[in-house]
């Protein structure tokens, strides 16, 4: 899942999961390919950006987007400052007589330096997402039982201990077309409202704020690919194969979908992101181009298989 739809890995790859000096070769590969070293300019820092034109007070009088010279913010989730906890006066990492160390800097040390500093000690882990999980796992394959490993936990997940649930691959609940009727979406109908219901178990460009698009930002089930569809989206509605709804109908588009995640995700409501709905949200950007949606042959393919970047090879969209 975990490619451009038009750049295959390598031959020389094999491991179901590569690891970052892979991933980046990977990147620079593409890069290189499609010769686009030439237009990035390295060693340099945006460090603010100012909008130069009409007043807010006009801006917020429009009732249409509008944009002419772009910017397009490509920074993904996880660029920004990393978020080191504070904590009050003498309860902080000076209160505790071992290590205390960030996940980041974890990260920095490299494979072979973070398992030897781990080697035969007490490690505890502060937190249950990604990188808790990583590192509690690389602590238990490296000092196993003897020394096992303590979670902190303020709220607990389930957490898949495989690729299989219930005897059906993971893929087969989330990265199809049914899969994807058992999720609540608004304007869905009664029909498919009573299904998700009985059966549960284009987030680029803000309406305010002109010139400005935004790629990367909300999560999907598979990052990279996403963002290339949105990209192309972009670059047809840049090259004026897209008009845009009014603000005022971005707005309340925008309030649904926050009403339908709350009602729906409950206490489980974060943050933006469309991994459940990740072929129902490429369905509307081949729309939007003028593109084929539904991209399998035959009913049952189309409704059981998985859509992978390969589906989309080609995504052309239609000069207007």
């Amino acid at each position: 899942m975990y490619k451009y739809s038009d750049f295959p890995w390598p031959e020389s790859v094999t491991e179901m999961f590569p690891n970052h000096r892979q991933v980046v070769a990977y990147l620079e590969a593409y890069a290189r390919h499609f010769g686009l070293l030439g237009c990035i300019r390295f060693g340099h820092q945006v460090v603010g950006m100012e909008y130069d034109g009409v007043s807010e007070e006009a801006m917020a009088s429009w009732g249409e987007w509008s944009g002419n010279d772009f910017v397009v913010l490509c920074i993904g989730r996880f660029s920004g400052v990393t978020h080191i906890p504070t904590f009050a006066e003498g309860k902080g990492p000076e209160a505790f007589d071992g290590q205390v160390i960030h996940s980041i800097e974890y990260a920095k040390m490299g494979t072979a330096k973070a398992k030897e500093m781990i080697r035969s000690k007490r490690v505890t882990v502060v937190g249950y997402l990604k990188s808790a999980l990583d590192i509690a796992a690389e602590c238990a394959e490296v000092n196993g039982t003897a020394h096992p490993c303590t979670m902190v936990v303020r709220t607990k997940h389930w957490i898949m201990p495989d690729y299989f649930a219930w005897g059906v691959h993971i893929s087969k609940l989330y990265l199809n077309r049914f899969s994807e009727l058992l999720i609540h979406k608004p304007g869905e109908g009664f029909l498919l409202s009573l299904l998700a219901t009985l059966l549960t178990p284009w987030e680029c460009i803000h309406p305010k704020i002109p010139q400005l698009a935004v790629i990367g930002y909300s999560e999907s089930i598979a990052n990279l690919y996403t963002s290339e569809l949105r990209a192309k989206w972009l670059a047809h509605f840049l090259d004026g194969g897209i008009r845009l709804p009014s603000v005022t109908a971005m707005q309340n588009d925008v309030l649904e979908w926050e009403k339908y995640m709350k009602r729906y995700s409950g206490q489980y409501f974060r943050r933006s992101g469309i991994a459940i709905l990740h072929t129902w949200y490429n369905d509307q950007l081949c729309r939007d181009m003028g593109c084929k949606p539904r991209r399998k042959k035959g009913f049952f393919k189309e409704l059981f298989e998985v859509y992978r970047p390969g589906d989309y090879v080609d995504l052309l969209p239609k000069k207007q």
